[in-house]
């Protein structure tokens, strides 16, 4: 999608030097949306969910890997998330960035994981998530491996959410508690 110049038409009649200018405005503001994954006038789509997630598990460790073979840019990203519950109410997410695998150290012994995944650019919304398994019945993980460390803690959620499942967050801020409705300083 192009950046629109309200009356480009009409000011190439009038004052083609400055409709030139125009346009070249118009293309550099492209350039950058394109290279940054973002839409500058308007939301930014999410990308075409991934075409499927693998997990095994053993010793301990449950390894990921993201299938995507979609046309996307070099800005999507990717996140994993597990819980102890099938319906994902106590989800722990992890950003992999551009990465499409990882392992993770999880030692749940007995307690079967469950895991899905998305695909996000950082100014968008998220794909639709994927399961190991399918949405209504996730698969079980069981690594066989003896229970080390803690349960799982209440989730933190992730980006701007408390929740999980939204990676980089639905809200484009968290406000400052002084200034409320505006914006961290960011520079």
């Amino acid at each position: 999608m192009s950046f629109k110049v309200a009356n480009l038409d009409s000011i190439w009649n009038n004052a083609p030097i400055l409709a030139e200018a125009l346009q070249s405005l118009r293309d550099g503001i492209d350039t950058i949306g394109q290279k940054l994954s973002v839409n500058p006038q308007g939301p930014t789509i999410a990308p075409t969910p991934p075409q499927a997630l693998n997990v095994v598990a053993s010793g301990g460790i449950t390894h990921v890997t993201i299938t995507d073979n979609s046309p996307r840019t070099r800005h999507v990203n990717y996140f994993v998330e597990y819980d102890t519950s099938p319906n994902f109410s106590n989800a722990h997410p992890l950003h992999l960035g551009i990465g499409r695998s990882a392992r993770i150290p999880t030692f749940m012994g007995p307690t079967p994981i469950y895991v899905r995944a998305y695909a996000m650019y950082p100014d968008g919304p998220r794909s639709t998530l994927i399961y190991h398994g399918s949405p209504i019945s996730p698969t079980p993980i069981l690594d066989g491996a003896p229970t080390v460390g803690p349960s799982l803690p209440p989730t933190p959620g992730s980006g701007t959410s408390t929740h999980a499942g939204y990676g980089y967050g639905r809200d484009k801020f968290v406000s400052p508690p002084r200034t409320p409705g505006k914006p961290p300083k960011v520079y």
